[in-house]
């Protein structure tokens, strides 16, 4: 398998995110017996945050490799041009690409399990205003595309719960000062900032904003939920001060199930492998959402008993949708026992049930998050999806 993301250059904080699916996958599904007793590798295409890198890179990487039965990824990035390629080698994709262009996607081989950038943009408003009951709101992002992805749906959340956006900004990325941003938007008096920027930005915004007058209550994008962006905000605001005012707002909070506990036991069998501490990847969607990508990708083989890739995207629904008959299962080992016995399966992983739609995607709820002192995330909301439709 392929797994697509920046590992280096702008948007370099997706490397730990793909690492926290690799690993635990391979160990996870190489420990029962691989996909079809073959031995599961997975070759990582670094985008180095540039489409055109991105594809170079996957054309080699294609043209050197075989029995390539799938792929997690494309990220935002480069979807533009890998996820024509991919459908052109008619190559299964289950993507992070959180553009709306994907919404109604009519690709046959393009799959999506999390909600459109500008669904999170959506339930970030929603909980600002409806929970905050904050009526005049503050946009602070960054300038590149992968931080700009939920702020088209903060600005409809906004608008269609009848708040202000007091302040708009958008920051280049690595500055070493932000004072003129920091004041404008101060001097705009906002409730709540709504904010999406890698975490060297943050930090230097935040703590300009702390040094210059007052903290208010943040809301990241769910693409910050990790140590590559609270660990140097927090750091440079103070851990009690992160603690006390930024909330994250990210897809899915299912129960936990037999799948959460495999993917972390997974996670600390191999906890050297991955960015430390370990915990950042206990309930983070991009981790359960990648490594539930590769169990997907490699339960439909075992089950079509293929490792053609055309044939294995026709089982992705087989295996995750419910149907009659079918036997619901958590795990890998368990699902392999299961197919051997003649049963058919509806794997249930670390996102909970799956029901894809005609696009090839599925969403549930947003959680809303807090971080405690020894940098565990902890839920104290849930917005149903019926409160971040992006339809406007």
């Amino acid at each position: 398998m392929f797994s697509v993301s920046a590992v280096t250059g702008a948007d370099s904080f997706e490397g730990p995110y793909a690492a926290s699916g690799i690993y635990p996958a391979l160990y996870t599904i190489n420990k029962a017996g691989g996909v079809l007793g073959h031995t599961l590798a997975i070759r990582e295409i670094d985008t180095k945050s540039d489409p055109a890198d991105a594809l170079i890179d996957a054309e080699e990487a294609a043209g050197t490799t075989s029995n390539v039965i799938g792929v997690q990824g494309p990220d935002s990035g480069s979807a533009s041009t890998l996820v024509p390629f991919f459908e052109s080698r008619h190559i299964p994709m289950i993507s992070t690409a959180g553009e709306s262009i994907y919404d109604k996607n009519t690709r046959k081989f393009f799959w999506r399990m999390l909600p459109p950038d500008p669904a999170n943009g959506v339930a970030m408003a929603y909980w600002a205003i409806k929970h905050d009951h904050a009526t005049r709101v503050a946009l602070v992002f960054g300038a590149t595309p992968d931080a700009q992805g939920a702020k088209p749906g903060v600005i409809l959340g906004v608008k269609n719960l009848h708040a202000t956006a007091v302040a708009d900004v958008t920051l280049t990325p690595d500055q070493p000062s932000y004072q003129t941003e920091v004041a404008s938007v101060l001097a705009a008096k906002p409730q709540v900032i709504l904010t999406g920027s890698n975490g060297q930005t943050a930090a230097t915004f935040f703590g300009e904003m702390k040094e210059l007058g007052h903290l208010l209550p943040i809301i990241p994008d769910e693409s910050r939920e990790n140590s590559t962006y609270w660990g140097p905000v927090s750091k440079t605001v103070g851990t009690s001060t992160f603690d006390k005012y930024f909330t994250f707002v990210a897809a899915g909070n299912p129960p936990v199930n037999a799948a959460t506990h495999e993917l972390y036991h997974a996670i600390h069998a191999i906890g050297s492998k991955l960015q430390k501490p370990l915990t950042q990847w206990e309930g983070n969607p991009f981790t359960d959402n990648n490594y539930e990508t590769y169990v997907i990708l490699a339960l439909a083989a075992d089950a079509s008993h293929s490792l053609k890739p055309a044939v294995i995207n026709s089982w992705i629904v087989k295996i995750t949708n419910p149907g009659p008959g079918k036997v619901t299962v958590y795990t890998y080992s368990s699902a392999l026992a299961a197919l051997k016995a003649g049963k058919k399966i509806r794997y249930v992983g670390p996102l909970g049930p799956i029901t894809w739609n005609k696009y090839h995607n599925f969403w549930g709820t947003e959680a809303v998050q807090k971080l405690n002192s020894k940098q565990v995330l902890y839920t104290i909301g849930l917005i149903p999806t019926s409160a971040i439709s992006t339809s406007g």
